[in-house]
């Protein structure tokens, strides 16, 4: 293709990114190509970048079948759900709450690299580097969410230790030289889209405050709980949940998820079919399960009261990722960064 024609293609996706903000999550290596300025870009038949443009197709297809909606684009006041995560060279996890819905339970997850990846974030000179995996960690922490309950036109808020994975997941663009990052800014870009979810705002946290996404990403070997029903029990004894909550549930990572999460950090190229599945939403992908909790607790919907949609106040104890009723969360919540970015829809 000769270069002009490049650029106005790109120009055009760039103009489509107002309207269908996941699109956003395509553009880095088209980017990058832009700043190569050759007379002609190349778009053989196995090129990553014809596969790219081949996506960007499949998003814009979609989005002729189903505009995007409002509450895709802005958020309310305060999340509907919010949550922490890490991400260490022995695996990753992280924790889910509500916060202006009713709709789960706080639940934990978590997943063990395999020897493989362990070895090379352990590594500093090995081709997976620390931010890799806290990104793989953002994209199972939406999976996750996504998973146990209908995030349709609701927002919700991340905390992450990493900067480098809040920079990548707030401008859902990266300038990485590996290409990790980039396959995973793509496929949260579907998730959200295949959810028709609103904003989720990854924002820093700072590491040696978050315990509990700290503990989950490191609770196999180092910690002794390899077994779930342990890991469980002595998350529930470490980080006690206040009233009307009685203990935590943990969510298992279908084999499914792990494959696709795992075979990107090896830097395996992204499919375009993955990526039309996700725009299916969740369930292309696979669904949840959730270890049942030891004693007896009726479901959210039975133990409080039913919320509306635009809830601008929650209706229990916001958790900080220590894991301690904090009266300053709220406040941290208010002021995430799609308050910044996006209109405030209670003024309109």
């Amino acid at each position: 293709m000769p270069f002009h024609n490049f650029q106005k293609l790109h120009g055009k996706l760039q103009h489509v990114c107002q309207i269908l903000p996941s699109l956003k999550g395509f553009m880095t290596p088209l980017n990058a190509q832009l700043k190569l300025n050759r007379p002609t870009v190349s778009l053989g038949k196995k090129s990553e970048l014809r596969e790219i443009i081949e996506q960007s197709i499949a998003m814009i297809d979609d989005l002729e079948s189903r505009p995007t909606h409002a509450l895709e684009l802005a958020a309310f006041t305060l999340p509907h759900s919010y949550g922490y995560d890490d991400s260490s060279a022995e695996g990753a996890g992280g924790v889910w709450l509500p916060c202006t819905t009713n709709d789960f339970h706080p639940i934990v997850w978590r997943l063990l690299w395999p020897a493989d990846i362990q070895k090379e974030v352990r590594d500093h000179h090995g081709k997976i580097t620390n931010s890799d995996v806290e990104l793989a960690a953002v994209f199972l922490a939406m999976w996750v969410l996504f998973s146990i309950t209908n995030m349709k036109h609701q927002s919700s808020f991340l905390g992450s230790d990493n900067m480098p994975t809040v920079s990548w997941s707030t401008r859902m663009s990266t300038k990485s030289p590996s290409k990790i990052p980039d396959r995973f800014l793509r496929l949260m870009a579907c998730l959200q889209r295949g959810n028709q979810a609103g904003p989720t705002d990854v924002t820093y946290q700072e590491g040696k405050t978050n315990k509990m996404a700290d503990f989950s990403s490191r609770s196999w070997t180092e910690n002794k709980f390899p077994d779930n029903h342990a890991f469980i029990t002595e998350f529930n004894s470490r980080f006690p949940l206040p009233a009307p909550f009685t203990q935590w549930h943990q969510v298992h990572i279908p084999p499914k998820v792990a494959e696709i999460t795992i075979s990107i950090l090896r830097n395996k190229p992204l499919e375009t079919t993955l990526l039309k599945q996700t725009l299916t939403g969740v369930g292309g992908l696979n669904s949840a399960k959730t270890t049942q909790k030891t004693s007896g607790c009726a479901p959210c919907k039975e133990t409080t009261p039913p919320l509306a949609a635009d809830a601008k106040k929650p209706s229990w104890p916001l958790v900080n990722a220590s894991g301690v009723v904090d009266g300053t969360t709220e406040s941290v919540l208010v002021a995430r960064r799609s308050k910044e970015r996006y209109a405030n829809l209670h003024s309109s």
